[in-house]
């Protein structure tokens, strides 16, 4: 099929209906480090819908912005059950390979998320800091007073939590550097904006 980057008119009901039915699929992106190319640098797991009528569709297509929230939820509970088993088939396999998901922006406002997540991880007898959780730099923004207090205790869980997308929105250097993230995804707009600017 032809590459589509527009998003389709697809229903939150229709997005639920195919998780359940099993339509959607985990598909793991390696990463490289361009300073020491090795073994053992995180992938990060990537939502895909094999629809039976438009192919293999990306997030962003079957995804626009702001949806139902608990659509967004449920693909990433999905998303974290599976990237966590994922964690111990490879261990079991002596693949040392940490795996990064997109959190869903509504889960830095429930207090029970970083429990909740502990637990998932005591399950598989995973360690947490193979777990990469990339939250949104616009979710870093319109999180409430409960936002720092979950990034928190997640980071005091031994989780690794990114900025994705930095420099789509406008939040500071400042405002992250408040918050223990140990890294900063850069978005690509930024890069193709950097790289078109002679300054």
């Amino acid at each position: 099929r032809q590459n589509r980057h527009a998003p389709l008119n697809i229903a939150p009901q229709d997005v639920i209906a195919a998780l359940e039915v099993g339509q959607i699929e985990i598909h793991y992106q390696p990463t490289i480090n361009l300073r020491a190319a090795k073994s053992g640098s995180p992938v990060e797991a990537l939502l895909r819908w094999r629809h039976p009528t438009f192919g293999v569709l990306t997030a962003s297509e079957f995804l626009p912005t702001g949806p139902d929230p608990l659509v967004r939820r449920q693909l990433t509970d999905f998303a974290l059950n599976n990237a966590v088993q994922q964690l111990r088939l490879w261990r079991d396999a002596g693949i040392d390979t940490p795996i990064a998901v997109n959190l869903e922006t509504s889960l830095l406002n429930d207090v029970q998320f970083p429990k909740r997540l502990s637990l998932l991880i005591r399950e598989f007898d995973v360690y947490a800091n193979r777990l990469h959780l990339e939250i949104s730099e616009q979710g870093v923004m319109s999180g409430t007073p409960e936002t720092g207090q979950i990034i928190e205790a997640l980071t005091d869980r031994d989780f690794r939590l990114s900025v994705d997308d930095f420099g789509a929105s406008r939040i500071s250097m400042q405002q992250v550097l408040l918050l223990p993230f140990a890294e900063l995804k850069l978005s690509a707009g930024l890069i193709q904006l950097v790289a078109r600017s002679e300054r």
